[in-house]
């Protein structure tokens, strides 16, 4: 079964908006649009927008945001409230890929973040001798290769090509 196939399936909601509301991943607000999106069963009509191409509904909003700390802006893009609540949706089903991503990457994955890469480096004993570097790429999402991107995500196709033709 895709991952887009659980968007009909309001147990997945349920499931989804649950997980959200005990990690408190949500604002108020969020939550109750949430809520209100899944009672209205709104995710029926994006079942159908997204086997139609027709997904995302528009393009995302540009938005230049302060950097906390810093004069320096950062921009940032955003799609609209509905649009955002189907990819929330989707991103927290992609913790089904958690076996195929590489044991350092750390970003969006259930029960593996943050914490988890200090502790590596608290536990290892040779973590005196080691460095680490961190670096904030100029527009580095805006440079991504799509097509090189694509062909990393062969692996995804393989186990779920509907998922793979959105992306």
């Amino acid at each position: 079964m895709s991952i887009l196939d659980k968007i009909i399936e309001k147990q997945c909601w349920d499931s989804f908006l649950s997980d959200k509301q005990q990690h408190q991943h949500l604002t108020k607000k969020e939550e109750k649009e949430i809520i209100k999106f899944i009672n209205d069963k709104r995710y029926l009509h994006y079942d159908m927008l997204i086997k139609t191409g027709q997904f995302p509904t528009s393009f995302p909003r540009k938005l230049v945001i302060n950097k906390t700390g810093t004069n320096k802006k950062r921009i940032v893009y955003s799609f609209d409230k509905e649009d955002n609540i189907i990819l929330k949706f989707i991103a927290h089903q992609l913790y089904e890929f958690d076996d195929i991503l590489s044991r350092n990457c750390y970003a969006f994955r259930r029960f593996y973040g943050i914490k988890n890469a200090m502790m590596r480096f608290k536990n290892n004993l040779a973590f005196s001798q080691k460095f680490c570097y961190k670096a904030d790429i100029t527009n580095y999402f805006n440079s991504i290769n799509i097509e090189l991107l694509l062909q990393k995500l062969t692996i995804v196709k393989e186990r779920d090509e509907a998922l793979y033709h959105l992306f």
